[in-house]
């Protein structure tokens, strides 16, 4: 049960920076100028 939980924990925190790094590559789209957000 531990390890299941620990992996969906994990799945979850994947999922998070996933849709940051979406966002981000979004803004970076809009606001040319704010290259600086990719990283």
């Amino acid at each position: 049960v531990n390890r299941n939980r620990s992996e969906i924990k994990r799945g979850r925190k994947q999922f998070i920076v996933q849709r940051l790094n979406v966002i981000r590559f979004r803004n970076a789209k809009t606001y040319p100028l704010r290259r600086r957000d990719i990283l």
